[in-house]
């Protein structure tokens, strides 16, 4: 984690009944990272972290688990025997608990904006530094209905928070929000870093029921 989040804007209680959308998308993360589940080979990477290699009767594994701290860490890539992806599940620390932050299906090897969770940062330049941030957040299409979605973000510089919000994002379908952050005030620092946590709250009419969808982002910027 590069850097520690303001818990005082980014922590949010939740009294609410959570059918999560990546579950309605049929992916079961928590079977998929079983290592017990896989013949296993590892390689150390250094001190702290190594990489597993694993194969079942139906997928491979690979990703890195933080030896010291004990817990999984990055990227997961699931494939299929054929070698065709099947999914990416990237994990995040949240206190001592793994969190599946980013979801990501595959269909041929191509992403399946349809079933995942996760988002993409894409950058506007003028005079040959970043101006702004563009985050675009996906979550699985169900039978959910979005109702509201919130970003609280962070910006830093160095070690010190200098701008802190949280922002109610326009929705434009049920599935895809979109937020441009303004980093033009910025363009003289070499290093910025954004830390904050999309939320997604959406409602079942049949059901009556309340699901959330939450994304942490940690992205450094260099100039």
């Amino acid at each position: 984690m590069g850097k520690k989040l303001n818990l005082a804007v980014l922590i949010i209680p939740f009294l609410l009944h959570s059918c999560k959308k990546d579950q309605i998308a049929n992916i079961d993360p928590k079977f998929l990272l079983d290592l017990t589940k896989y013949s296993l080979n590892k390689r150390a990477v250094n001190d702290s972290i190594i990489e597993y290699f694993g194969e079942n009767k139906d997928f491979f594994i690979q990703g890195k688990y933080n030896n010291k701290l004990q817990h999984k860490t990055g990227w997961w890539s699931i494939s299929r025997k054929n070698k065709e992806m099947y999914t990416k599940i990237q994990i995040f620390l949240e206190g001592d608990k793994e969190k599946n932050n980013q979801i990501l299906r595959f269909n041929q090897n191509k992403i399946d904006t349809a079933k995942s969770k996760f988002y993409n940062l894409s950058f506007e330049y003028k005079n040959g530094r970043i101006s702004k941030a563009k985050y675009d957040f996906y979550t699985p299409k169900s039978a959910y209905h979005t109702e509201y979605a919130d970003l609280y973000y962070d910006i830093y510089i160095g070690k010190k928070s200098v701008e802190s919000k949280k922002i109610k994002l326009k929705i434009v379908n049920d599935f895809h929000h979109s937020y441009e952050i303004d980093l033009s005030k910025y363009e003289n620092q070499r290093n910025i870093f954004i830390g904050g946590l999309f939320v997604e709250y959406s409602f079942n009419d049949k059901k009556e029921e309340m699901g959330i969808n939450e994304i942490f982002l940690e992205d450094s910027l260099k100039q």
